[in-house]
């Protein structure tokens, strides 16, 4: 009951109350069953996690290596929840700046990935942006363009041309052109930008979505927990769909819009 009631604070971005009693669950299960028992596992990834959405990530590190170890000596390399455990590890790893490290393992992600479920689906469409984020943060556009670009293609054909996913990685595509100074190709990706949506081209935040008091509630409910699953990304766009609903475009850039986290983290908690 304790870890469903963490889960449901962690849902909300509740941070503190879902900390307080994963701390308890944890620390529980470690005396009841032991440390390599599946849900003590589960219940450290849980507060690995938590630690995250706090942007604790000293911690969130710790024990996300603990999990990561654990999970490869028990289930193996290549099982599901042992690449979750390493997605989540690269998370970390990004918001240190410890690029090498991160990068070394979405490499791994991306390799299971394609492995065990194929090029087209959307986890691993992910993990190859992921991996293309990491170059992009160290300046390495080329490599950079050579996952995005397909990543993009592979999203309007799994995903849609108008999915947010799909959206943000034609937004990086474009400006990563920029950046290797192919106009002609980024001047065409951004012709693929689903303007009925919203979009403003990246590096824009529109943070219209926060003034009324009518979507805050939005906010806190349906922004925050997607915003923190996601947290890998260094930024993220708020556009607003209708009055009730918001599309979150993921953005990478290379700094990490802090001011943009306080003020979702405020909001969350009115």
């Amino acid at each position: 009951a304790a870890a469903n009631l963490a889960a449901t604070y962690q849902g909300h971005g509740r941070w503190n109350e879902s900390e307080k009693l994963e701390v308890e669950v944890l620390e529980q299960r470690r005396r009841i069953l032991g440390v390599e028992h599946p849900d003590t596992i589960r219940a450290t990834a849980n507060l690995a996690a938590t630690y995250q959405g706090q942007g604790r990530w000293n911690e969130s590190e710790k024990l996300g290596v603990e999990v990561l170890k654990q999970r490869k000596r028990i289930l193996g390399i290549e099982h599901p929840d042992t690449i979750l455990a390493a997605s989540n590890l690269t998370i970390t790893y990004q918001h240190q700046g410890r690029w090498n490290e991160s990068e070394k393992l979405a490499v791994e992600v991306l390799k299971q990935q394609r492995r065990a479920l194929g090029l087209e689906h959307p986890n691993t469409i992910r993990a190859a942006v992921n991996l293309a984020a990491t170059y992009g943060a160290q300046g390495r556009w080329e490599e950079n363009a050579a996952l995005l670009a397909p990543a993009a293609q592979l999203g309007i054909k799994v995903l849609g041309q108008r999915h947010p996913d799909t959206q943000a990685y034609l937004s990086e595509l474009a400006f990563v052109y920029e950046k290797l100074g192919k106009i002609r190709e980024a001047e065409k990706t951004k012709k693929c930008f689903d303007t009925g949506y919203g979009f403003h081209g990246r590096g824009t935040i529109a943070l219209d979505v926060l003034h009324g008091d009518s979507q805050v509630k939005d906010v806190r409910r349906s922004l925050l927990p997607i915003f923190t699953r996601t947290y890998a990304l260094p930024a993220v766009r708020l556009v607003t769909l209708t009055r009730d609903s918001l599309i979150v475009y993921l953005v990478y850039s290379r700094t990490f819009n802090k001011t943009l986290t306080r003020r979702l983290n405020r909001n969350a908690a009115m």
